[in-house]
């Protein structure tokens, strides 16, 4: 998993790797592959048509319409 704090932005196409820490205020622009802690472009030059955004846009649409659970076991 990855952690965005509060008043940080990922952009649309913006990608946080594994165990990356976005900090409070940072933008991760589109096409931008950040990671580590706390997170650092790795990449600048992500395409639109790179597989990884197939696979995020195949799992928004199914999850598109999914009522979360209101029961966590609490």
């Amino acid at each position: 998993h990855a952690t965005v704090l509060d008043d940080a932005t990922v952009q649309t196409r913006g990608v946080v790797g594994a165990k990356g820490l976005v900090p409070e205020g940072r933008v991760v622009e589109s096409g931008t592959l950040v990671g580590g802690v706390p997170a650092e472009p790795l990449r600048e030059d992500l395409e639109p048509e790179n597989p990884m955004f197939y696979v995020a846009d195949r799992y928004a649409q199914h999850v598109e319409g999914i009522e979360p659970p209101t029961d966590r076991g609490q």
